[in-house]
């Protein structure tokens, strides 16, 4: 309707770029099911139109994306499946049309929508498609390298499984990272991917937990692009108070005091929260 209301009232035809943009606005709401199963319409309209022998309209690899992140915005239970379920169609198609093949931003969104999706076993269903993007790429496809955000939104999958295990996958993940990244530093793991594993550690109730996180805490403080902020101490703290351990609470008020201490003496981004 909006479509056929730009046509009629402002002379606006759609084309590729046109239905693009729609496509992505739908795309960035967040946890609404509506606006996916828009985009999703859109996404068809235009390959009718197309098939129907319109020029100027066809889906490419920015629509298709549109779509897997819409997926993986929508907080839609099957937001994982749909998303793989495009990821693949594309992978299909580009047997055909080889400017459909998916790349790393298409891949990182479908990681994105598992990461978020409440199916059973989707922490390893990111794990797959992150381990099929690395096999690709080994294989020569320079697109679909995993980056950062690849191996960071798989930790944050397991991270937030309730599967037996997942947060020791999040921590192997991550020790994955750290090796990479000796001999390729743009892989290097950053302050978000280190707070989430210590998180994980918080919520696990191992009992190895507290020197887990501080562990990790101790290595982001040595590096120079890690640097705790104070969801990293927070986390860590959580992690302490909840080891249930004769000297929990004094540990995580020491630790409180460290944090407030670094604060006073400058360190703004470690204010402390209530």
């Amino acid at each position: 309707a909006i479509l056929d209301e730009m046509e009629r009232e402002f002379g606006i035809q759609p084309n590729t770029n046109v239905m693009n943009a729609f496509i992505h606005c739908l795309a960035n709401v967040e946890d609404d099911e509506a606006s996916t199963l828009k985009a999703e319409k859109a996404i068809q309209r235009m390959e009718e139109m197309h098939e129907s022998g319109e020029s100027g309209i066809r889906p490419d690899v920015v629509t298709y994306t549109c779509l897997i992140t819409a997926y993986a915005k929508s907080n839609m239970a099957d937001a994982g499946v749909r998303a793989e379920e495009v990821l693949f169609r594309m992978e299909a198609m580009a047997e055909t049309f080889p400017g459909l093949a998916p790349n790393v931003r298409s891949y990182n969104a479908a990681l994105a929508a598992w990461a978020r999706s409440r199916v059973n076993g989707a922490a390893n269903r990111g794990q797959i498609l992150l381990e099929r993007m690395e096999d690709m790429y080994s294989n020569g496809n320079e697109k679909v390298k995993p980056d950062v955000y690849s191996y960071t939104t798989t930790i944050h999958a397991w991270a937030r499984s309730s599967e037996k295990g997942s947060t020791q996958r999040a921590a192997r993940l991550l020790a994955r990272m750290e090796k990479l990244s000796e001999t390729d530093p743009s892989l290097k793991p950053n302050m978000h991917t280190y707070t989430i594993v210590i998180n994980a550690w918080a919520k696990s109730g191992e009992s190895d937990a507290p020197e887990k996180a501080q562990h990790l805490l101790d290595k982001m403080e040595r590096s120079d692009s890690a640097k705790p902020n104070i969801s990293s101490y927070t986390s860590a703290i959580d992690c302490i108070a909840k080891s249930r351990r004769p000297n929990a609470a004094r540990n995580a008020d020491e630790m409180l005091s460290y944090v407030k201490e670094k604060y006073e003496q400058g360190e703004r981004r470690i204010k402390p929260n209530t």
